[in-house]
């Protein structure tokens, strides 16, 4: 009924950006109640109250957040905080977290140790690593939420749209080889890629060099490691094109990168790592367009990602300087300590449910 699907229904907090989009993807944005601080597509998100902050500055440059981020690995305890008086406000029945990376996003343990003592609420927690995962995950929360038909039309929409890629690929390759692509992950360090990322470069045609499918982003010794790629698409995790552009200025002028070979020919794409590319959400399908778009001359533009969500490198400056530009800096409070948590009062969580969990 679609009367009831608009109407009453589950309240629910999203403590990811993916499940965000999904949700939102799922026509149930009037269901959310709450975000964290990352979600930030589609932009009527942004309007959501926040009920999370960092520890860590997302403005700072790559290799200090590599650092303070290693440091509070090995020092144990949670790298975001959770607002704990404002979930209350909030009342979710349902909390949707993540536990595929505790640096990238809220974790179930965070959730319970914020949340105890709070009136119970469902928290279902998905962990993609692979494609199918991902599709498993808006099938979870569509079934969640209430609403299993619409997560089994988007899933089939989004199976459909991959194939196309992939039979639009198929049809201008090359019959010698399909181009390497190396993901570029991180700067500082320099990390590879891999997860549902290598599926959709896969898509597109092409084979993915440092990383693979399912398998965790590899940290390379040195930019010289990129070498053996025909084009690199440079996407650093939750960074904007516009942010990436400052990560490069100190990058452009190293030697091994001025010796790569994809640099000499000019193959060097920069990519929307926030929306795209890291983020397990409905645009994995963009994702596998935009890296054929970028492999293949004949399907540039196709889809119409080029000059919006991927540029050349020699069309950075003239993207990043336009007067519409977006800043490279992100809005965003961080954390200064910790919200302290009764640990004798009960969990306020039940019903725990996996998402693309069960599919590892």
């Amino acid at each position: 009924d679609e009367t009831r699907e608009m109407g009453d229904g589950p309240r629910v907090l999203s403590l990811l950006s993916a499940s965000t989009e999904i949700v939102h993807r799922l026509g149930a944005s009037h269901l959310l109640v709450g975000r964290s601080h990352g979600c930030d597509d589609p932009p009527l998100a942004t309007a959501l109250p926040i009920a999370t902050a960092p520890r860590v500055d997302p403005n700072a440059p790559s290799a200090e957040i590599d650092a303070v981020v290693r440091a509070q690995a090995v020092a144990g305890g949670p790298i975001y905080r959770i607002h704990s008086a404002m979930v209350k406000d909030l009342r979710p029945d349902i909390i949707i977290t993540q536990e595929q990376c505790r640096i990238c996003a809220v974790t179930p343990d965070d959730v319970k140790a914020a949340c105890a003592g709070l009136p119970p609420a469902k928290m279902v927690v998905i962990k993609p690593v692979t494609l199918e995962d991902v599709f498993g995950d808006v099938g979870a929360i569509a079934m969640a939420i209430g609403i299993a038909e619409r997560g089994e039309r988007l899933v089939q929409h989004m199976r459909q749209r991959m194939d196309y890629v992939a039979l639009q690929s198929k049809s201008v390759a090359s019959t010698a080889h399909a181009p390497k692509v190396a993901h570029v992950e991180w700067l500082a360090p320099v990390m590879g890629s891999g997860y549902w990322i290598a599926e959709c470069v896969q898509r597109a045609g092409c084979t993915m060099i440092h990383g693979e499918a399912g398998g965790h982003s590899p940290v390379l010794p040195s930019f010289s490691a990129l070498s053996d790629a025909d084009l690199l698409i440079v996407a650093p995790c939750g960074f904007s094109i516009e942010r990436t552009r400052l990560e490069l200025a100190a990058v452009l002028s190293n030697p091994e990168w001025l010796a790569l070979p994809a640099v000499k020919a000019g193959r060097i794409f920069i990519a929307d790592g926030n929306k795209y590319f890291n983020r397990s959400s409905c645009g994995v399908v963009e994702t596998a367009e935009m890296t054929a778009e970028m492999a293949w001359t004949q399907l540039v533009g196709l889809w119409g990602h080029h000059g919006k969500h991927w540029v050349r490198l020699s069309e950075l400056d003239a993207f990043c300087n336009r007067v519409d530009a977006s800043p490279p800096t992100k809005r965003v409070d961080v954390a200064k300590d910790l919200e302290a948590s009764p640990d004798s009062e009960p969990n306020g969580l039940a019903n725990v449910s996996e998402g693309a969990g069960v599919h590892r």
